[in-house]
């Protein structure tokens, strides 16, 4: 199970009860402004838009999947100019993703879903950006870069898939996928 009871007691161990009261202030804020729009039992888009932490979340979410999918979907579609084979680049980018996708479980237990996010994001960014300044003779550097922003950029997707499911209730949770 990804929401262990450590990764809950441990904020409030460090921060006391306020953590813990803000949090339960917040949740029955949304309870209760749910209750009186008579949506408790069906979310809809729109819940996403009234409740101002919800529209918060929503808006920086689909910021970060349109980042990671616009990224992640140019550097797979760009195989073919990286300078090698476009077989053996897309074969290397397959083997690159299983332990990327596979250790990043682990990585968010242990240290968080927010810091491991914003670390595969770094990293891929990173590698985007240092692919513009590597020459074109140099394929083979080229395609490591890819490869390691690739990486990056798969533990992204599967920490962004986890993290949207965490942060929001129930009730819009799946409008929200949608």
């Amino acid at each position: 199970m990804f929401l262990s009871d450590r990764s809950f007691k441990d904020p409030v161990a460090r921060h006391g009860k306020k953590v813990y009261q803000n949090w339960t202030q917040k949740q029955t804020r949304s309870k209760k402004m749910l209750e009186e729009e008579g949506s408790t039992k069906t979310g809809s888009m729109l819940d996403l838009f009234r409740i101002p932490y919800l529209r918060k979340r929503a808006l920086i979410l689909c910021y970060i999947w349109f980042v990671t999918s616009l990224v992640y979907y140019g550097v797979s579609l760009n195989v073919g100019n990286f300078g090698l084979d476009i077989y053996l680049t897309q074969l290397i980018f397959g083997i690159a993703e299983l332990p990327a996708r596979l250790g990043s479980l682990p990585l968010i237990e242990h240290f968080g879903r927010r810091m491991c996010q914003a670390i595969a994001l770094f990293f891929g960014g990173t590698a985007c950006l240092v692919l513009l300044a590597v020459p074109d003779d140099m394929p083979v550097v080229t395609t490591v870069i890819a490869v390691s922003g690739k990486f990056a950029l798969a533990a992204s997707f599967t920490i962004i898939y986890v993290y949207t499911a965490e942060l929001y209730p129930t009730v819009v949770r799946y409008v929200h996928y949608s």
